[in-house]
Order: structure tokens, then sequence, then C-alpha cells
């Protein structure tokens, strides 16, 4: 979203200009933009920022939770169908078996959860599995009031008998594969654990005590992902990256479209996946979808669709999304209408939940008073949050203030030039190009004349105006031991 500029942070009256940088007072004025100084420190507020796009390389971590209570099957049929009360999936053959003996009559009291496999009923007096979460839901054994149907009667006994899942983790924890996925699938096929399915699909991906095979990788993650959906899994703003096994293998499955990983790259794919997510109730991948459709990746470009997400997963407290919401709403877009008073409502919220860019944004109201009294102290903290938070803005907006000093922040060459470039490593023009100058000035640190053409090159790349002169005055200046270092630098590599 473009911001007005705001102004500088930084005195440009600080420097003092190179020799052949900058001109005297008596010397007659040029008129060639080679000749012109611009080697001064500078700090352009804000620009648009663009959306985080999902990185395809970024490792999923698994959250060893299971989910989808009796709602499992293991039918292609119901790939994608909703849940309804007249619509029970299937028992599996394992549960049937378990449930019912060759009478075919219920082994369990209705009444009660604990049983025998010979049919006789008992009260159970608890173990240290009691209450445990398979499949998706945790049945209390100790609640007589829950009626349970013969299902989930059955589900309850087999897992807090079953062995096989724990069994599956020791094995994976010793790095003994093959023993690990045989447990995982008996694990899957007995109670349908989601992670165990999840886990199989990691093993065939990964190539752990199988061939490397993505085909089974996929199966196994749809096998989880695609089951229908009950009900959103609950979302903890405190802990939002948090997944459940379902989410991940959606998730997991959107990755390895978007990325082409054993399989042709198709982003139509990716974005249906992070729809299934979406859907499973993991807001971090309904913030994704919105970033898709803004994009438009794996779709046309769909603004409403994009701003739906975002609203959707912005409600729910999650701050990446309030923050993207909020940058459609400061100035207004499409048919979406400018409200600044409720995009900085949203700055604020994604702010107080860590988000970055709404701590920078938030400091720039201080910082300028834009809907907000001016308050260059609470500016500054915005400034210092965002900036630890990884904001690249706002590195270079707190360079700039340790590089030009006040009574709320001292004086700091050193500290602004480790600032400057932390923020220019990550292609920021500004910070790249006021780097360049304290390397081309020895400000902050010895002076170094290559280093200095090598940040105007990479501010120029990045757009900014003044750095191709820059870069050309610069190395007017070198030795020639100077350049023949350039030269190797920036030599093709053969």
């Amino acid at each position: 979203m473009f911001r007005k500029m705001l102004g500088t942070v930084c005195a440009l009256s600080c420097f003092m200009a190179l020799p052949v940088l900058a001109q005297t007072k008596d010397a007659p004025a040029k008129s060639t933009d080679d000749d012109k100084d611009v080697t001064e420190v500078t700090v352009l507020l804000k620009k648009e920022r663009a959306a985080p796009i999902f990185d395809a390389n970024r490792p999923l971590k698994s959250f060893f939770t299971s989910s989808d209570g009796c709602g499992w099957y293991d039918n292609p049929a119901w790939e994608f169908q909703d849940w309804a009360p007249d619509k029970p999936r299937p028992m599996t053959a394992f549960e049937k078996a378990y449930v019912y003996d060759f009478t075919g009559k219920s082994r369990f009291d209705e009444k009660t959860i604990g049983a025998t496999t010979d049919g006789q009923t008992t009260q159970d007096s608890g173990s240290a599995e009691e209450g445990m979460t398979f499949g998706g839901g945790v049945i209390p054994p100790s609640d007589e009031d829950a009626p349970l149907t013969p299902c989930e009667q059955a589900r309850y006994q087999i897992a807090r008998r079953d062995k096989s899942l724990s069994e599956a983790f020791a094995f994976y924890e010793q790095k003994q594969y093959p023993e690990a996925r045989a447990r995982f699938e008996t694990a899957y096929g007995k109670v349908g654990y989601d992670i165990a399915g999840l886990m199989l699909g990691d093993m065939y991906r990964k190539g752990q005590g199988v061939p490397r095979d993505m085909a089974k990788a996929i199966g196994w993650y749809r096998k989880v992902a695609e089951k229908a959906i009950h009900q959103q899994e609950p979302f903890d703003p405190k802990n939002p990256t948090a997944m459940s096994p379902r989410a991940e293998a959606a998730m997991m499955l959107a990755q390895i479209y978007l990325a082409g990983d054993g399989v042709p790259r198709d982003f139509k794919n990716g974005l249906r996946y992070v729809e299934q997510a979406s859907a499973i109730g993991y807001v971090p991948a309904t913030k994704l979808a919105g970033d898709f459709y803004y994009k438009g990746i794996g779709a046309p470009r769909n603004l409403k669709k994009a701003v739906k997400n975002y609203e959707t997963a912005a409600l729910l407290g999650y701050a990446p999304a309030q923050y993207a919401w909020a940058e459609i709403l400061y100035d207004g877009e499409g048919e979406v209408r400018a409200d600044p008073a409720k995009a900085r409502e949203l700055y604020a919220l994604a702010a107080r939940g860590g988000n970055a860019g709404a701590q920078y944004q938030m400091a720039v109201f201080y910082d300028t008073g834009d809907g907000v009294k001016a308050d260059a102290k609470t500016a500054l903290i915005y400034y210092k949050d965002a900036a630890l938070g990884g904001d690249a803005d706002a590195q270079n907006a707190i360079g700039s203030w340790f590089y030009q000093g006040d009574a709320l922040l001292p004086k700091d060459q050193v500290v602004a030039r480790k600032w400057f470039e932390t923020a220019a490593q990550t292609g920021h023009s500004e910070a790249a190009f006021n780097l360049a100058v304290m390397y081309a000035k020895g400000e902050g640190g010895a002076k170094d004349a290559v280093k200095a053409w090598l940040w105007f090159d990479v501010a120029r790349r990045a757009g900014h105006p003044n750095a191709a002169v820059a870069g050309k005055q610069i190395e007017a200046q070198m030795t020639e031991v100077e350049k023949a270092e350039l030269a190797k630098i920036i030599a093709p590599k053969t």
C-alpha cells in the first residue's frame, strides 16, 4: 500500500561530504547528474509492501495430536463431503469386528464405556491413557452421562488398549524406520490416528525406511487432509502456528504442489490445499488464501475474496491478517473504500499481536501525528519493536535515529551502521544506500570504497534513484588496487 512521503528521520546536514562527491561553496554549480552530490543518508518512510507469500521451503512442524473423533473414515467417496448427522461415516472393518460378534450383537452395554472382549461389561477403572486424545476427540472414561455410540465405544477401547502408536514413535525416534512404518500403518488401520497417516506421508516423502515415493506420500497426506469436516478446529491467537495433523497434511500438500516437489508445479492445487487447511480451521491458511487471491496465484486475482479471507482471519485474532486488511483499508483499493480510522484500529490490534509491519506503521503514525497525537517516545518504542521483529523499514529508521541522535536516543554511528546493514541484507534500497554512504565516509567503522560501491550497486538494483550516480562518484575516487579488487569481486563466475 502506497504511503505518502512523510519526511526524513535523519538530518541531511549531518554529513561531511566526500571531496569529489560534494560541491564546495565556492565551486560553480554543475548541471550534470553525474556530478551532483547525492551521498547523504535518507529515510523514505513506508512505501508499498507486498503481502507475504507462502514459503514453500519452510519446514512444517509436527504437532502430535489427532483429530476428527469418530468421524474417521477411509472411503474415497467421502472426500470433501460436509459432515451431517444423517450421514455418519462408515465404520472400518476392524471396528465392525471389534464391536459386533459373529451373531451381529453388540459387545457393548450402551450405558457403560468399559467392556471386555468376551462381551461382559465393566466400568473402566482408568489407566495411564485415560482421557487420551485419539482420532480427534477425547472421550472421558469416567463420564457415565455421556451416551456413546458403538463406534465411539469401540474406538475408545481400541485406542486405550492399543500400543501401536506409541511403539511407532519409539521406533521412529530410534530411526528404526521399517518397524516404525509398520506400527504407524497398524495404528492408522485400527484407530485412524491422523498423526499416523501424517507420519506415513512424511516417511514416504523423505524416504525413511522406504524408497522415496511422492505418489504414496501424497496418498497418505490426502487420507488425512481430505476427511469430511465435522467442525472447524479451535484457533489460539497466542499460539497461531500450532496445527493439527489434518491441517499439517493439507499444508504439506500445498507445499508439495507449490514447490513442484516430485510433481509438476501446480499453483491451483497449492491454493486448493491452502483452502482445505483453512476449512479445517487453520487460520494462518485463511490469511494465506487471501494472499493468493490478492496476488492472483492459483486463481485469477480477486480482491473481494482476498478481503473476505483477511477479514475472517483478522476477526479470529490473527495479527498478520489484521495487518493485511488494514493495508487495504488505509487508502482503499478497487471496490474497497478507504477507512483510515478502522485501518488504524486494525494496525493497533496487529501491533499488539506482535506483527512487525503493523508496529512500524504505528511508529509512523506517532512519529508524524497521523490520526494520533504526535509522540516521539511512543514512536521510538514501536520502531524498536518492529526492528527487533525483523521489519526492514523499522531497522532503517532505527539506524537513522542512531545516526542522527537526539534526546531520546544518543548518537552512535557504530550501532547505526549495524542497523543499516541488517536492513540492507534484505535488499532494502534506503538502508543499502545509507550503509554505502557510511562505508564511503568511514563513519561507524573503517572506510572502504569497494564495499561502498557494492552497497550502492545493491541500492541501485533495488531502485534507489541516486545510487547509480553515487556509485560512479565513488568509483572515480578508487585507487588502482581498489579497482582491481572490485573487478575481481564482480567478475563473472566461470
